[in-house]
């Protein structure tokens, strides 16, 4: 179990990192994007918890993920998983048939779940509908940022575009199966795509 987290305000990151600390405290990385380019003004990576008094921060949308690592406990295992101009956060676990199958379509030893997808959504854009397991993820695809989840996995976010793992005050859920454009500039959500979970155990319960 990991967690996402996003905000314009440091002081709510850190409220969020905060009440997303249950979900694994591992490793962690810190990241701010320019909302005007996409460009990434600061990337940071580390074991251990994640603290903000640690980092001057400049301006932007900082993203944070806290990790509980679903395979081995590499430190090259922390996220996002980077890949021909592309970095992905994922919260989830992809299940073991389809990294197997994953590794196999992409001839590689690479066993990592999120960078296995990392290499699908890069490659085939539909690859969503064939990927079993749970995962929530935000994907800087090129200049881009999207943001998508599918049934088993969680995202919360607000008015103010807050974005968390775990349900916060004024939050609703992300709908899930809908891949958006996550737009830092002005604050929207904007559909590309949708997809299917491939199955879903909470189904009807």
């Amino acid at each position: 179990m990991c967690s996402i987290i996003g905000s314009f305000d440091k002081n709510k990151l850190a409220e969020l990192a905060d009440l997303n600390r249950y979900r694994g405290e591992h490793s962690h990385s810190l990241y701010v994007f320019c909302p005007e380019t996409y460009g990434i003004k600061f990337q940071h990576k580390a074991l251990g918890s994640l603290n903000f008094n640690e980092h001057e921060l400049p301006s932007g949308y900082m993203v944070a993920h806290q990790q509980a690592p679903t395979t081995k406990k590499w430190n090259n295992n922390i996220h996002p998983a980077e890949w021909s101009n592309n970095l992905l956060w994922h919260n989830g676990i992809i299940k073991a048939p389809t990294v197997k199958r994953l590794k196999e379509l992409h001839k590689t030893d690479e066993t990592w779940d999120t960078k296995l997808m990392l290499y699908s959504l890069d490659k085939f854009h539909d690859s969503l509908e064939s990927i079993d397991g749970s995962f929530s993820c935000l994907w800087m695809r090129g200049p881009e940022l999207m943001l998508f989840r599918n049934e088993i996995s969680p995202m919360f976010i607000d008015d103010d575009f807050n974005i968390s793992s775990t349900k916060f005050k004024g939050a609703k859920s992300t709908e899930a199966n809908t891949m958006y454009f996550f737009d830092i500039k002005y604050r929207q959500l904007g559909e590309d795509r949708k997809f299917l979970t491939v199955n879903n155990p909470y189904y009807g319960i």
